[in-house]
């Protein structure tokens, strides 16, 4: 359950960036909609790495160690010099990428809030039909 939430957030994260890109560009600059878009390919590319890499490390079987030191080696060194590269860039606004790294967090809140309303609502019609 908990990894399907994790791919849902990661493919939310990047269509609701895809369209920001689209609305940021238009209305901004292409500048700031690539940065917002770039901030949140980067956050969700972090969170898939980070979820297999818990996913290995957790596992009650046996452990794949190359498999742990491939994912920390692609992670940690080259995914952290990808995001300083991205902030070494003149082009792209740090604040949006920002704002792009942070809706992954926006969208788990939502996606949790909306599942507290929805079974709210499911309790309270239960109640009303007894």
């Amino acid at each position: 359950m908990a990894l399907e939430f994790i791919n849902r957030v990661i493919k939310i994260t990047l269509i609701l960036a895809a369209v920001i890109l689209v609305l940021v560009s238009f209305y901004y600059g292409l500048a700031y909609g690539s940065a917002i878009f770039a901030g949140a390919v980067w956050g969700c590319v972090n969170l898939y790495f980070l979820k297999n890499l818990v996913q290995n490390w957790l596992t009650l079987g046996p452990k794949y160690y190359l498999k742990i030191w491939n994912i920390l080696v692609l992670k940690f060194p080259f995914l952290y010099a990808i995001g300083f590269g991205l902030l070494k860039i003149k082009y792209l606004p740090p604040l949006n990428l920002l704002l792009g790294f942070s809706l992954i967090f926006a969208v788990i809140f939502l996606k949790g809030l909306g599942r507290v309303f929805l079974e709210k609502t499911q309790s309270e019609g239960k109640s009303k039909i007894a």
